[in-house]
């Protein structure tokens, strides 16, 4: 979904034959993907059905950030990364509604907020998968501080979705327009800080359409794909 192309040229396209994709921007040209979508789209759409039966929680905020790490160009300067989580958490601090911080791994050294949440009133720390906490929390307001492959996960909830996205990841223009619809974008703490407060006031809202996930997330089992996929199977 991001500018990466020329890096999957040299990682992935060069080695194979097809190149299996959730979905792509109209701007790649290649012939070797092939637009399926995802296998896991079946499975989350089941949870997130029973999920969408249950009233969606309206004093909880979840906030999923993704790992300091100083191995990944395209993210920007990890100190700098970690200041924004930190101002994130002090925004979320202002109200005395619950907060969760969903971590996939008890390591401080890619999540250093961990140590700073005992520091914050009405935080809880969650381990689980995103699906199972979003599931269990039923969170009014998620909010992820970078574009990756996390959003899917969330998508599929009823959740209000706040994203992170820097100029150095900023999606083409017709992945941009389909996202736009269904999330917040913001791009710095200030934008943030706005969004939120409208969203938590009921002000705006984002939480209904489908687009995105159609085009660039849901199985596609159209004709075409599955012959391939047979292919693929001998």
């Amino acid at each position: 979904l991001q500018h990466y192309n020329n890096l999957h040229k040299h990682s992935d396209y060069n080695f194979c034959d097809k190149f299996l994709s959730y979905g792509y921007s109209k701007d790649v040209k290649n012939k070797k993907i092939l637009e399926l979508g995802s296998f896991k789209s079946n499975y989350y759409s089941l949870y997130s059905n029973n999920i969408k039966k249950k009233h969606r929680n309206s004093k909880i905020t979840m906030f999923i950030p993704t790992p300091i790490c100083e191995l990944y160009p395209h993210k920007i300067c990890p100190l700098l990364f970690f200041e924004q989580q930190l101002k994130i958490c002090n925004i979320l601090n202002k109200n005395k509604f619950k907060k969760i911080i969903k971590l996939p791994q008890k390591l401080e050294n890619k999540y250093p907020i961990i140590l700073e949440a005992k520091n914050l009133k009405n935080f809880n720390l969650n381990f689980q998968k995103s699906y199972i906490s979003i599931s269990k929390y039923r969170p009014k307001i998620i909010i992820l501080d970078f574009l990756s492959t996390t959003l899917y996960e969330c998508l599929l909830s009823s959740s209000e979705i706040i994203l992170f996205i820097d100029n150095y990841n900023l999606p083409p223009k017709d992945v941009l327009k389909l996202l736009k619809k269904r999330v917040h974008i913001v791009k710095n703490i200030l934008e943030f800080e706005l969004i939120y407060q409208e969203v938590l006031e009921n002000k705006i809202s984002k939480n209904k359409d489908k687009s995105f996930l159609k085009y660039f997330y849901l199985l596609k089992k159209n004709k075409s794909n599955m012959k391939v996929l047979k292919k693929i199977q001998k």
